[in-house]
Order: C-alpha cells, then sequence, then structure tokens
C-alpha cells in the first residue's frame, strides 16, 4: 500500500531526501554576507488514518512530504483559506484550520491544531478522534464509495458544523 511505504520511508531517520540539507549544514555554506544558512529544517506534524481506520501520527519534512506524494512546493503552500485541488491521484483541502491531502489509501492531517488559543481541545480534535468510525463505519451517505469520498463527506461535514457553531455563538 502506498501509505505503509510513505510512512516507512518518512519515519527512516537516514531518509534519502534528507541527505542535500545534511551537506548543506554540514559544509555550513555561507552567502556573500556570511550569513550562515538556517539549521532548523520546517517540519510538518502529519496525522493519518487509513482506509481500515488505523490512525498514526509522525513528523516530516516538506520537502519530504511533497516528495513523497508526488506533490509541488506550490501545492502545499495552504495559502488561501479556504481551497480544494486535485492533484496527482491526491485531494488537497484546506478549510479555516484543517488543512488534509486525501490520498486513495489514507488521509493526511497537516499540522492540525488540536487546541486552540484558551488552551482548550479544539474541534478539530472531535473531528480526529472521531475520524476513523466515520471512514469505516456506515453511518456516511458514502460508506460504499472509495475513500476519498467517505474523507470528503467527513470533511465537509466537520466543516459545515464548525460554521453551524460559529454561527450559533455570533447570534
Amino acid at each position: 500500500m502506498f501509505h505503509k511505504k510513505v510512512l516507512a520511508l518518512l519515519t527512516q531517520p537516514q531518509h534519502y531526501f534528507s541527505i542535500c540539507y545534511r551537506c548543506l549544514q554540514s559544509s555550513g555554506i555561507r552567502g556573500n554576507n556570511k550569513r550562515v544558512l538556517s539549521n532548523k529544517v520546517p517540519k510538518f506534524k502529519i496525522y493519518s488514518v487509513d482506509s481500515n481506520g488505523i490512525r498514526s501520527h509522525f513528523e516530516v519534512t516538506k520537502t519530504s512530504l511533497y516528495h513523497e506524494l508526488g506533490l509541488t512546493v506550490r501545492d502545499l503552500r495552504f495559502q488561501h483559506v479556504n481551497m480544494i485541488a486535485v492533484r496527482n491521484k491526491k485531494i488537497i483541502l484546506r478549510f479555516q484550520n484543517l488543512k488534509a491531502i486525501i490520498c486513495t489509501d489514507a488521509v493526511l492531517l497537516v499540522d492540525p491544531p488540536f487546541h486552540n488559543h484558551s488552551g482548550s481541545k479544539s474541534e478539530i480534535s472531535t473531528f480526529w478522534n472521531e475520524l476513523p468510525s466515520l471512514i469505516t463505519g456506515s453511518s456516511l451517505y458514502t460508506s460504499n464509495l472509495p475513500l476519498e469520498y467517505r474523507v470528503l463527506e467527513a470533511v465537509f461535514a466537520y466543516n459545515i458544523s464548525s460554521l453551524t457553531a460559529t454561527l450559533s455563538q455570533l447570534e
């Protein structure tokens, strides 16, 4: 399965995509004004749920993630508040504070904010806990359809309930 292959490659400490970074880090390349490149590589916290409802989480560099998924840097910018795009058999979603990449055999939540500004659990935490049962259960109208449709329905239902809760707070 693609998802298991990605997990295996991304969780290895000697991942081959980080070779260039290690070379840059060890050589201490300096620019004209002698500033050292940052030693920090931006990482995403990825929370995944596969088609069987098995959850896992890991950290991965942005470069490794887009190389493994066959995406471009532009696809993972998440600049817009709301967006949906289809790239290389993946569905990339951004709705308010939910960023997700839907593959054929898993859904990846990218840097989910499990706690809101006040420190209490956010709605995404509830969504994360319910997602495996939504994907594998028969409560969805799309239960006999491929994983992508089931995840899309769950994401849209989450987004609608989130917007409804916000509206009720404003009223």
